[in-house]
């Protein structure tokens, strides 16, 4: 299990098992077929939460050493906004970078 996986589904055990190992909390990782979307793919444990749902894991990674940059920050805001994730929205908005007054998820990679 990645730790990209393991906050998607919640598994806090398996979490911090990867993370005292040393797993960096912002590498992407393999996130299998069917946890979030249909098919596989490599993202963040942090956009893997928010396309989860998954509000929990979110302060044990920034605990952790996970970073929400500016570009992130985005990301995150928009896979937020399309799950309608309101608990990750009132987590993200005091962190959001002071130049990012207004977001446009049209121009941000989309997470599915």
């Amino acid at each position: 299990m990645t730790l990209t996986e393991a906050t998607a589904i919640s598994s806090y055990a398996d979490a911090d098992r990867l993370l005292r190992s040393g797993i960096d909390p912002n590498a992407p990782s393999r996130l299998r077929a069917g946890l979030i979307t249909t098919r596989e793919r490599t993202i963040t444990p942090l956009e893997a939460a928010t396309g989860a749902i998954r509000t929990g894991p979110v302060q044990m990674l920034m605990d952790k050493g996970a970073r929400i940059d500016e570009d992130e920050f985005s990301v995150l805001w928009c896979a937020a906004m399309a799950r309608r994730n309101q608990d990750m929205l009132r987590f993200l908005a005091p962190r959001r970078p002071p130049s990012r007054s207004a977001i446009d998820c049209a121009t941000v990679r989309a997470l599915w």
